[in-house]
């Protein structure tokens, strides 16, 4: 699930291959069909002009919001695992599951194949000053690259899967997380800072405040963890009965949402006070993001749904991923409220 970066488009992907984009005003919905198997990772370009998705048939497809096709990227092997678009919107960075990386272009030129992966690529990172990539892998390690191909580094220290990488908004610090339920920093040459071992299983989900100065880390421990950017635990945000699966902050730091296979989001103040719970989802949550306005949470979930709702917590804004129609069908009395609803932010 990604926002675009105006905070008017949502894309969601799914198990069916499917990509839909929702749209908060006007109320348009855009179908995005053409890959075979599962939509393993979405991404919008920081321009919000591109939707990047990859998915179990090994392409990456680009994609106009009016739903035209403008590339295809082929030559992985094997299904795609995780996509990242540089924040000048001109290069992709794809990771797949046989332990493919590449580079292209916005239009279909491979730029480089970044060989000495010999596992699976299981997450991709563009730091925020376009000057490194991180790829984590499936045997613990993180390869640091320069764009033009050049190997700057190898990290290793995580005993299997490396789940999660995230740069500093700052561009000083990468944050990994593995299902050894560490997570380390390190210094962008490679040096590492720290290692914190807190959490007693998977970490799932790993993001940096908008300061920089706050990292959260979600964990199967069904725990959220909030540390300073050196590393010094904060505070254990405790409440969710199943595994936490993502984390996101607000866009001014001051709130934290976090999804689980409880089936709920929580949200939380900074200082670990929990503010609310919402409910509404009926299967596990895979994905939290706030908006970039800040005005809005989307969550993703194994239902087939995402919803949207706004920061006044007792507000569901709008549902998508599922026909309004079935919804109405099946709870007649919410008709009234939620074609209200609908008319001013999604259909």
């Amino acid at each position: 699930m990604s926002w675009s970066q105006d905070s008017q488009i949502i894309a969601s992907g799914s198990d069916d291959g499917i990509v839909k984009l929702w749209k908060l005003n006007p109320d348009i919905m855009t179908t995005l069909t053409g890959h075979k198997h599962e939509i393993t990772s979405l991404n919008f370009s920081p321009d919000a002009k591109i939707i990047a998705s990859g998915g179990k048939d090994g392409i990456v497809k680009l994609w106009q919001q009016n739903g035209t096709v403008i590339a295809n990227l082929r030559g992985h092997q094997d299904w795609i695992n995780s996509i990242s678009i540089s924040p000048d919107a001109r290069t992709i960075a794809v990771g797949t599951a046989q332990g493919t990386a590449k580079l292209w272009k916005i239009n279909e030129t491979l730029i480089h194949t970044l060989t000495g992966h010999k596992v699976g690529v299981t997450s991709v990172s563009f730091s925020p000053n376009q000057r490194i990539i991180a790829f984590g892998t499936d045997q613990g390690s993180i390869k640091l690259w320069k764009w033009d191909g050049t190997l700057i580094k190898t990290l290793a220290g995580h005993k299997n899967w490396v789940t999660s990488v995230s740069f500093s908004p700052d561009s000083k610090i990468l944050a990994s997380g593995g299902d050894d339920g560490t997570i380390k920093l390190w210094h962008l040459d490679g040096t590492l800072i720290t290692t914190l071992t807190e959490h007693r299983k998977d970490i799932n989900s790993i993001i940096f405040s908008p300061d920089s100065q706050i990292i959260a880390s979600g964990s199967t421990d069904q725990t959220i963890k909030l540390w300073k950017s050196n590393g010094t635990p904060i505070t254990t945000l405790i409440g969710h009965s199943g595994s936490v699966t993502s984390v996101s902050f607000s866009h001014d730091g001051e709130i934290i949402a976090s999804g689980s296979t409880d089936k709920t989001v929580k949200l939380w103040k900074k200082d670990g006070t929990p503010i609310t719970t919402l409910t509404g989802h009926n299967d596990l949550v895979t994905s939290v993001s706030f908006s970039p306005d800040g005005k809005i949470i989307a969550s993703a979930s194994k239902d087939g749904k995402v919803i949207l709702w706004s920061l006044r917590l007792d507000n569901l804004l709008a549902q998508g991923c599922q026909w309004l129609q079935d919804y109405f069908t099946t709870h007649p009395e919410a008709h009234k409220s939620l074609h209200s609803c609908s008319k001013n932010y999604v259909s």
